[in-house]
């Protein structure tokens, strides 16, 4: 009887110690999340945008979805810094007043 337990007790334990592995090793693969989406040209092409600006497209063909891999397309975010003018609100405010 107390053979049948431990055995019974060992699976349970693997089999979270399995599940609990598995989990994390998912959520690592996960990367960024999916925050756009779009078609073009008449829906002949998926566009989406991760968190991190990247863009993949994919094409469909014939209005039906051919498994092919997605394509990078390039960081939304990848243009560069905007140089911009630091201002003060008085500046800002004699600007206006002229």
């Amino acid at each position: 009887m107390l053979k049948r337990l431990f055995y019974i007790s060992a699976t349970l334990f693997l089999l979270v110690a399995t599940y609990t592995l598995a989990a994390h090793r998912a959520q690592a693969q996960a990367g960024a999340q999916v925050i756009g989406f779009t078609t073009a040209g008449n829906g002949g092409t998926y566009i989406v945008m991760t968190s991190t600006g990247d863009c993949f497209l994919r094409p469909v063909g014939d209005g039906r979805f051919v498994p092919q891999p997605a394509q990078y397309v390039g960081n939304f975010w990848s243009g560069g810094t905007v140089a911009v003018q630091s201002e003060s609100w008085t500046g800002v405010k004699e600007k206006y007043r002229k």
